[in-house]
């Protein structure tokens, strides 16, 4: 979906990282999560934008990827 007279598009992500996994990305190990869109895009990620998702169990969520006319992060907001 693009959005009208921003340029951005957003995609749709079902992610699931269990905290354990998550913990290569925390320390630094691994700075890129790569996710399928639910239009079989793959999508790397910079783990860094995930922090805000993190629970004590992990990442497991549907979420709404936003990136600009460039493919560049915009925004990641958890779907409700």
């Amino acid at each position: 979906m693009v959005e009208k007279n921003t340029g951005c598009q957003t995609i749709r992500l079902q992610i699931t990282i269990p905290a354990h996994r998550y913990l290569a990305y925390y320390r630094g190990e691994a700075d890129t999560v790569v996710a399928q869109a639910n239009d079989g895009r793959v999508i790397h990620l910079p783990a860094e934008v995930l922090r805000p998702m993190l629970k004590h169990d992990g990442i497991d969520g549907e979420f709404l990827l936003k990136i600009d006319e460039n493919d560049k992060f915009v925004s990641l907001t958890p779907v409700v």
